[in-house]
């Protein structure tokens, strides 16, 4: 009789792909690699040749056939069980028992976020973006005074935290939500800049009539100019 393969071995490799290999027999025969979607084969008719796509009396669709060594079946259904048989047969086609094999595909992973921009205020506080998702995701932000939870899994409201912003330019941080094989997401936060502020103490300074000089404190979070409109006091 014709002997099977050895090493027959199906492996998820994504959502909607499977790879497949095996090792030939001792005979170096051709192989015919043959699926099925509930794990029902039939018993191929020696003698036959089976091209792509046919039916296998009894159950199964062949996939390839030939000499290769492995195959890799695409376009699946994701979270999906796949069903296998590879047979080798000789040069009069006859056909070997069958060696079975079978695979899940992997979890189609979803990402969405919402909002994807935001406009806060120049003091420290926090602001929620939703995540939804059906499996791990990271978060990163390009600026060290906004921070997050740097990773999860599932849906989460995720609470997103920033320092107050002293100075009166607006600052933009970007922060990129990622799942592993899909596109990042990226979520831009806007901090408007502070109101200017100029504090000077004391407001008024009395001095003595001899010449001299005298200081004032002066506290502000922008560019500030002194004027005066006497021109002893410089």
């Amino acid at each position: 009789p014709t002997a099977n393969v050895t090493a027959f071995s199906a492996t998820p490799a994504s959502s909607s792909l499977i790879n497949l290999e095996w090792t030939k027999n001792m005979a170096n025969d051709n192989v015919m690699l043959v699926w099925s979607p509930d794990g029902t084969f039939g018993v191929p008719a020696d003698g036959t040749a089976y091209a792509s796509g046919a039916a296998i009396p009894g159950g199964g669709t062949v996939l390839a056939n030939g000499s290769a060594t492995s195959f890799d079946h695409s376009a699946l259904n994701s979270l999906t069980t796949y069903y296998y048989k590879a047979f080798s047969y000789d040069a009069a086609l006859k056909y070997s028992s069958g060696a079975p094999a079978q695979a899940t595909t992997l979890l189609q992973p979803t990402l969405a976020v919402d909002p994807l921009t935001i406009n806060v205020n120049s003091p420290a506080g926090s602001t929620p973006v939703t995540i939804s998702s059906n499996t791990g995701w990271t978060v990163t932000c390009d600026q060290t005074w906004c921070t997050a939870l740097n990773s999860g899994t599932g849906d989460m409201a995720l609470s997103v935290n920033y320092e107050e912003n002293p100075t009166i330019v607006a600052r933009v941080a970007h922060l990129t939500i990622t799942v592993a094989g899909l596109s990042p997401i990226s979520v831009t936060l806007t901090q408007a800049g502070a109101a200017p502020m100029l504090v000077v103490v004391p407001p008024d300074q009395p001095v003595a009539d001899p010449a001299g000089n005298t200081s004032f404190e002066v506290t502000s979070n922008t560019n500030w100019l002194v004027s005066t409109e006497q021109k002893w006091c410089i």
